[in-house]
């Protein structure tokens, strides 16, 4: 009698790099196989029954087949065993996020101070430079962010224009900072101005700091003016004769694109805590000309990377997809945090959703005369950009890595199609990201001779789940001005979506779904499904009145 047997469908099959990574798009959920887990995998696909996946091997594969299987009966409880790697928990239909989460509380507030600055960058997209006059007033700054607060918020962004040009800033947020003790502040800027307000600077508690760096001398003059590279890195050098942490931030175009992997030796040499990449774009001053695909990206990217990881130095936009790929199964990514707990507000006093639609008519959302909370929680702006899911996105239907990447960023989507979602152009090389850091840990897993799975998404993670989660399994990516905060007190995610205790892998740590123990028949079976150190043993034992459960 033979045991029907069926691989969902919903199952693809990728190749990065020569390995094969079997993608489930709607759960999500992935695997790494062996190469023999691979041959019996595609043995499976389309097979009515057991006797006819063997069938089909053997003649897939006859030699290696015959020298690594012992007998039939092995053979047939490896095929068991994958089939039970591919079930799919039933889980309820997802409706996207607007019916899964519920408006909460607002955690970030950005504020396009000025749209005066001391350089007139090449690639600007909101066309900044000395003769502009914009400004937010102060008494609207007050009001803003006591408003702000009132609704939960404790990270505030200030950008522009150049943020120092704006009148009394320092003193403005060391008053802000000093009055809300759970309050942080992070300051995108030129780092022209830094020299000057060092000293200021330094008596700050809970201040981070993005300074912009596009490029070695040549291609950074030629952006933002001859001279500004060199009085850049006398400012980071003497910011970091300071003590004061700040984050490198690079603005990818095709000027520096060939020179990433140089920028991060530099980076780590000025003493920068990470690296953030800031993909181009095509608004204001930022032409077509100026934006590389994302297949020209990803080699330079890659050797970038590599320089990384030698120097120990994170690129944060990296660090963000391994949260993402290394996290629970079953977790959905459904497009960004904009309009559910983070929103913008320009130098008009004009809210939008986030920060580098400012100035955009029609992403307007409300004015702060209305209320800031008046806007958030009613904008019919807000209300729409809020009920923008993945499933909604014909674009992304066959696309098997979109509940783990997110979808990509609302801005670069809605810049490019006026759409929330389905429109941005650098979505294949988040995709390229994250299949890479799938094949580099499958690379360093150790895998038994008669294994069929390397690894699994589960057996190692890298998420920090935020607690105050808007709701169930849909986690809301971040906003791609900013994604990590310099601090101090180490490299930190925004919104804390990775512990730095899971950035080294521990190999003490051994997974009870780790192929080695493949064959470990001895351990039950709801153990196997359990990620080492998951899961509650007290619930497990079950004990009684006057029994004692030792751990």
């Amino acid at each position: 009698m033979t045991t029907a047997i069926h691989i969902p469908l919903r199952w693809q099959r990728l190749e990065h790099e020569g390995r094969a990574i079997y993608i489930q798009p709607e759960t999500p959920d992935w695997l790494v196989p062996t190469d023999y887990g691979d041959q019996l995998l595609q043995a499976l696909t389309g097979a009515g029954s057991r006797a006819e996946a063997i069938s089909n091997l053997r003649k897939a594969s006859p030699g290696t087949v015959s020298e690594i299987t012992v007998n039939e009966h092995r053979l047939a409880l490896d095929l068991d065993r994958l089939q039970q790697a591919l079930h799919i928990t039933s889980q309820k239909g997802y409706a996207g996020r607007g019916r899964e989460l519920t408006l909460n509380r607002l955690k970030e507030c950005w504020f396009h101070l000025t749209d005066r600055c001391n350089l007139s960058c090449t690639h600007c997209l909101f066309e900044a430079s000395p003769a502009k006059s914009r400004t937010l007033p102060q008494a609207q700054l007050d009001m803003a962010a006591g408003q702000a607060l009132e609704l939960g918020c404790r990270l505030f962004y200030f950008t522009g224009g150049e943020p120092f040009l704006y009148p009394d800033f320092v003193p403005w947020l060391a008053l802000f900072l000093s009055k809300n003790p759970l309050a942080h502040a992070v300051i995108l800027t030129n780092g022209m101005l830094l020299a000057k307000n060092i000293l200021a600077l330094q008596g700050l508690d809970r201040l981070h700091l993005q300074v912009s760096l596009d490029g070695q001398e040549q291609a950074h003059d030629s952006l933002r003016g001859k001279g500004a590279y060199s009085q850049l890195l006398a400012n980071l050098t003497a910011l970091r004769q300071a003590g004061i942490p700040f984050t490198l931030s690079i603005a990818i175009s095709r000027a520096n694109v060939a020179d990433l992997a140089e920028l991060v030796t530099l980076a780590a040499e000025i003493g920068a805590a990470s690296i953030h990449l800031l993909y181009h774009f095509i608004r204001g001053k930022g032409s077509q000309e100026q934006f590389v695909p994302p297949a020209e990206i990803f080699p330079y990217l890659a050797l970038a990377w590599n320089r990384a990881d030698q120097c120990g130095l994170p690129i944060d936009n990296i660090e963000t997809i391994r949260a993402q790929v290394f996290s629970t199964p079953g977790t959905r990514h459904d497009l960004s945090n904009a309009g559910w707990e983070s929103v913008a507000i320009g130098p008009d006093g004009v809210i939008y959703p986030s920060p580098a639609l400012v100035g955009l008519a029609e992403a307007a959302c409300g004015d702060l005369a209305q209320g800031l909370a008046t806007v958030w929680q009613t904008s019919p702006a807000l209300k729409t950009l809020r009920n923008a899911s993945l499933i909604d996105s014909p674009q992304y239907q066959k696309d098997p890595l979109r509940f783990i990447i997110g979808g990509g960023d609302i801005d670069h989507s809605f810049l490019t199609g006026r759409e929330w979602v389905g429109h941005d152009p650098y979505v294949e090389l988040y995709e390229m990201i994250a299949l890479r850091l799938i094949s580099r840990q499958a690379a360093f897993s150790p895998v038994s001779g008669r294994a069929a799975i390397t690894l699994r998404m589960g057996d190692i993670r890298h998420d920090c789940p935020d607690p105050e989660a808007t709701g169930g399994s849909v986690i809301l990516t971040h906003c791609n001005c900013v994604i990590s905060l310099a601090s101090d007190k180490g490299h930190s995610q925004v919104r804390e979506f990775y512990g730095q205790a899971a950035l080294t892998v521990s190999e003490d740590i051994v997974n009870p779904l780790a192929p080695a123990q493949d064959q470990a028949d001895f351990i039950p079976e709801d153990s196997r499904k359990r990620s080492y150190g998951c899961g509650s043993p007290v619930t497990d034992a079950a004990p009684q009145p006057g029994e004692t459960l030792v751990d």
